[in-house]
C-alpha cells in the first residue's frame, strides 16, 4: 500500500505487480489525498501470466482512493492476464475527478481468460466527474482471444466522452461483460459507449448490454457518437435501457449519433428508453454516412429487436372516456314545432336580425370591426308542405313584374303628389298647372 498526499510518475516510469506462475499476483493500493497523475506513458500494471497451457493464478486489484486521478500523454492504468486461462484482476477507483486523455487508458484485459472489471466512484455522499477524451483514451474491459469479458461500472455525477474517445467491453471472439453508467449527465461528443459480444450466455439471455441510469437532466449526443450494443456470429444482440424519467435525450441534428443494438445472425437486441422528451433521434435503420440520428434493433440475417420509448408524463387512464350506458335517441332532439301544416299546406320560419348568426365568407371583413346596430330586419322562410294532387309546377317561383318608369305625377284627392307612368284623363283634383309658391 502507497499512502502519500500526492503520487506523479513521468516519463514513462512502471509502478507493477506481476506473477509468471500458478499463484496469484499481489494487489496494489494507492491512497492520496490529492491527486495521482500518470504521464509520458507511465503505467501503473498487475499483470498474471503462465506460459504453459492450463489454469493460470489471478491478476492482483489495483485501488486507488484520491481526490483527483489524471492519465496523459499515452499512459495506462492495467489489469491484465496473458497466456493463461487466470482471471485478470479488476481496478476499483475512488475519485472525484477522473481525467483520462492523450491516448491513456484504463484496462481490464485478458485473452484466453476472464477479464477483470474497472468501477469507478466518486467516495460516500460525494458527487464525481469523469472526462475521456482525445483519440485513442478508453475505458476498456476486453477479452482479445476468446475469454469472457468483464463489466465496467461508472458511478458520476456528470460523464463526458468526446474527441474520439470510447469507453467499453467488448470480447469479439467470446462473451463480453455489461457496461453501466450512473450519471445526472452523460454527454458524448464524438464519443462512444460500446458492447461486443461473439456469444451469449448459457441461459440464452442476451450479452453485452449498456445501461444509461439516473440521468435526472440529459444524454446529450453530439458530432457522431453512438452507443451501441452488436453481436458477431451467431449471437443474441445485446439490449440498451436509458432511463431518464426526469431529464431528457438530446441529439444535435443531423450529426449522425446514433443508439444500436445489432446483430448478424442471432436476435437483434432491445433498446428501452424513458425520458421527459426525446429530441432529434427517431427509430429507423442506422446507416454509417445518412446524417441522420437514428435509433435501430436489427439483425442482418436474423428477426429484428425491438424499440420502446417510454413518456412517463403520460398517464393513458386520464384519455379514458366513460360512454354512456343508455343508447342515444335521435328522435327526440327533433324539433317538431316548424313542421309542416298538413291542413294548410304551408309553414313559416322567421329570422329576426343577425343575432349569434356567424359571418359568412360573403361578408365584408375590416381590418378594425366596430359594433352595428341590428336592423331587426324580419325575413319570412316559407316551408310548402306538398299535398298528394299537388304539382311541381305549384313550387315554380313566378317571375317578377318588370319596372315601369314614372313619366308624371298629379295630386290625390287628399292633395298628396303621386308618381304615374300614363297621363291620366282630367279630372278636378289633378294639377293642371303649375304650382307656385308665394315668396317668403
Amino acid at each position: 500500500a502507497i499512502n502519500p498526499g500526492s503520487l506523479s510518475l513521468a516519463g514513462g516510469s512502471p509502478l507493477t505487480s506481476n506473477t509468471r506462475g500458478l499463484g496469484d499476483a499481489g494487489g496494489m493500493a494507492i491512497r492520496a489525498n490529492r491527486e495521482v497523475n500518470l504521464a509520458g506513458g507511465s503505467s501503473i500494471t498487475t499483470t498474471t501470466d503462465y506460459p504453459l497451457s492450463g489454469q493460470g493464478g489471478a491478476g492482483g486489484t489495483i485501488r486507488i482512493q484520491t481526490e483527483r486521478l489524471g492519465l496523459a500523454e499515452g499512459s495506462l492504468l492495467t489489469a491484465e492476464s496473458t497466456n493463461n486461462g487466470g482471471r485478470a484482476g479488476s481496478i476499483l477507483l475512488e475519485t472525484q475527478n477522473l481525467r483520462v486523455a492523450s491516448g491513456s487508458g484504463i484496462l481490464a484485459t485478458t485473452t484466453t481468460g476472464q477479464a477483470g472489471d474497472i468501477a469507478v466512484n466518486p467516495g460516500q455522499g460525494l458527487t464525481g466527474k469523469g472526462t475521456i477524451t482525445g483519440m485513442n483514451s478508453r475505458l476498456t474491459a476486453e477479452a482479445s482471444a476468446g475469454g469472457i469479458a468483464g463489466n465496467i461500472a461508472l458511478n458520476l455525477n456528470q460523464l463526458t466522452v468526446e474527441a474520439g474517445a470510447a469507453v467499453s467491453v467488448r470480447s469479439p471472439q467470446g462473451q463480453a461483460g455489461n457496461l453501466t453508467v450512473q450519471a445526472a449527465i452523460v454527454d458524448l461528443n464524438r464519443g462512444t459507449l460500446s458492447a461486443t459480444t461473439a456469444t451469449s450466455p448459457a441461459t440464452g439471455e442476451a450479452g453485452a448490454n449498456i445501461e444509461l441510469a439516473g440521468l435526472e437532466l440529459l444524454l446529450l449526443l453530439r458530432d457522431r457518437s453512438t452507443i451501441s450494443a452488436s453481436a458477431l456470429d451467431t449471437a443474441t444482440g445485446g439490449n440498451i435501457r436509458i432511463s431518464a424519467p426526469e431529464g431528457f435525450v438530446v441529439a444535435a441534428a443531423n450529426q449522425n449519433s446514433d443508439i444500436t443494438a445489432s446483430a448478424i445472425q442471432g436476435r437483434g437486441g432491445s433498446i428501452d428508453i424513458t425520458a421527459q422528451g426525446i429530441y432529434n433521434l427517431a427509430p429507423r435503420p442506422a446507416q454509417p454516412a445518412n446524417f441522420t440520428n437514428d435509433i435501430d434493433a436489427s439483425s442482418e440475417f436474423g428477426e429484428s429487436g425491438t424499440v420502446t420509448i417510454n413518456d412517463p408524463t403520460v398517464d393513458p387512464s386520464r384519455a379514458r372516456t366513460e360512454l354512456p350506458e343508455s343508447v342515444l335517441d335521435a328522435g327526440n332532439l327533433i324539433d317538431r314545432s316548424c313542421q309542416a301544416d298538413a291542413g294548410q299546406n304551408r309553414s313559416s320560419l322567421v329570422v329576426t336580425g343577425r343575432g349569434g348568426v356567424p359571418p359568412t365568407p360573403q361578408d365584408v371583413v375590416q381590418s378594425t370591426p366596430s359594433p352595428q346596430p341590428d336592423l331587426g330586419t324580419d325575413s319570412t322562410l316559407v316551408v310548402m308542405a306538398a299535398s298528394p294532387a299537388a304539382s311541381p309546377a305549384q313550387f315554380q317561383k313566378a317571375a317578377p313584374e318588370p319596372l315601369i318608369e314614372a313619366r308624371t305625377w298629379y295630386r290625390d284627392a287628399s292633395g298628396a303628389p303621386v308618381l304615374t307612368a300614363q297621363v291620366a284623363a282630367p279630372e278636378t283634383n289633378i294639377a293642371t298647372a303649375p304650382v307656385f309658391c308665394p315668396a317668403g
